[in-house]
């Protein structure tokens, strides 16, 4: 059964579509978001994107992050995570391979590619050791203390451990997230954009156009599929008609978001179809 829609006006940032907003809505914020959550100095950022999507070529899986940051030595992706999948690690993997793919061009040599972070916010411990922070990076294996240096990191963050972080500006980060209460400076700064943005009408028509066209996807998907299903047989009819049924209303929910005048991006996450698909439709 679909979640219930939260009203635009109680919206936490632990939404997927108010993170997205709230991060790249100052870059300052968000530059000391990610000083935070890494205790590191981020040089001056020149790109700043919410749901940027990658397609690497036609054949291959593209990838959409939640909020991508850059600039010319550095390449932040945070990733807001409430579901555990089990496939975060892999996941990390793939995200930091395609955006090491977009940025390296043609004829650029492999020295050229930048320092990569993938940071995953979730409210559950992914490895289950207790930790509130997993970090991370390629080490020998026969002696740990050797280093490979390809200047990538991924780092698990379960921002329900908070009390257990020692230093005090990110364990008052990961308190936000947990419980929403805000007790420093950065997170202050958060959560007045984040009463900012729940009293603009643009934001609230576009969150509620999204959530209730993946309502209606999820709900009509599955009748259709049962549907279909049932004249299949219910031994395997009924997994292929819900599927047969969501194909077809994911075509149908990007087609009525086109007549919204709502971007590739936002369509392309809403709906899981490409932009070749997008354009066909036009």
């Amino acid at each position: 059964m679909a979640e219930e829609i939260i009203p635009w006006e109680r919206l936490p940032i632990t939404n997927t579509f108010m993170f997205n907003k709230v991060l790249t809505s100052d870059l300052d914020v968000c530059r000391g978001v990610i000083e935070t959550l890494l205790g590191i100095q981020v040089n001056r950022v020149e790109c700043m994107q919410d749901e940027k999507t990658v397609e690497v070529d036609a054949l291959a899986k593209g990838v959409r992050f939640d909020v991508y940051v850059s600039n010319p030595t550095q390449i932040f992706d945070l990733e807001l995570q409430m579901v555990n999948r089990g496939d975060l690690p892999m996941r990390a993997r793939y995200y930091q391979s395609v955006a090491d793919v977009d940025s390296l061009n043609r004829g650029m040599g492999y020295s050229e590619l930048r320092e990569n972070y993938t940071l995953f916010l979730c409210p559950f411990d992914l490895f289950g050791r207790g930790l509130p922070v997993y970090t991370f990076e390629n080490t020998c294996k026969e002696n740990p203390e050797i280093k490979l240096n390809d200047k990538t990191l991924k780092v698990f963050y379960n921002f329900n451990r908070y009390k257990m972080v020692p230093d005090e500006e990110r364990r008052r980060l990961l308190e936000f997230f947990s419980s929403g209460r805000s007790a420093s400076k950065l997170t202050g700064r958060l959560d007045v954009i984040l009463h900012e943005l729940q009293g603009e009408q643009k934001w609230r028509q576009q969150y509620m156009t999204w959530e209730m066209m993946l309502k209606e996807r999820h709900d009509d998907g599955r009748d259709e599929g049962r549907a279909e299903g049932r004249t299949e047989g219910i031994a395997i009819g009924e997994k292929r008609g819900i599927e047969i049924g969501i194909q077809q209303k994911q075509i149908e929910t990007a087609r009525n978001m086109l007549k919204n005048g709502l971007s590739y991006d936002l369509i392309i996450k809403c709906t899981g179809i490409s932009a070749q698909q997008i354009q066909g439709l036009l």
